[in-house]
Parts: structure tokens; sequence; C-alpha cells
């Protein structure tokens, strides 16, 4: 299973929302989507990742390489919401305190 992104504007920035698998096959997908929309869209950009369904290394790797990359173009990346398979990769691993967090609610997959 690959993933699937939609795009809308918003009030405070762009808002992507992700569903499906990041994993080792569609991160470089997942981080080519991220930095599309970053370059292409008003800042910041609002990650909703609720409909994540399982996310490793690959992905947290892309996630944070996207993170630096609008850091360095004076652009913010936040993520909205999670669910519960994002939430515990970025716990177990400290990424929290590196992902600028807007408040929200952790939401697992429908």
């Amino acid at each position: 299973m690959g993933i699937l992104s939609y795009v809308q504007a918003a009030p405070s920035g762009t808002a992507l929302t992700v569903s499906g698998q990041v994993d080792g096959s569609s991160a470089a997908v997942f981080e080519e989507l991220l930095l599309k929309v970053s370059r292409m869209h008003r800042p910041p950009l609002l990650l909703d990742l609720s409909r994540i369904d399982s996310m490793d290394g690959a992905g947290l790797a892309a996630l944070l390489t996207i993170r630096n990359l609008t850091a360095a173009r004076d652009r913010r990346l936040r993520v909205i919401a999670a669910s519960t398979a994002v939430h515990t990769l970025l716990c177990l691993t400290g990424a929290q305190h590196i992902l600028e967090e807007a408040p929200y609610a952790v939401r697992t997959p429908a």
C-alpha cells in the first residue's frame, strides 16, 4: 500500500493530510511530497498524520529531513494531528521534541 495525500489552504498556512503506510518502500515518495508542498504553498506546512497506518525509521527520517529543509529556508512545518502509530514512533525516538507540534489530539486510523 502506498500513500495518499490531500492539500488544502488553511487560514494559518497549508494543510496536508497524508494517509497510508510510510516505510522504506514509500519514504522517498513521502519526502518528495512534503518537499513539493512546502515549496509550492503558503507556509507553514500543517501536517495531519492521523491517517497514517504505520511509519518506520525511513518515514521518520524523511519527515525530519523536510523539517530541517523548511527550517533552513525560514519556513515552518507543524504536526497538527498524528495517528497512534506516528505518535508512538515520535515519542520512542524523542522526535516529538524536534518537530514543532501544534496542540493536537492523537487519533487512530479509521
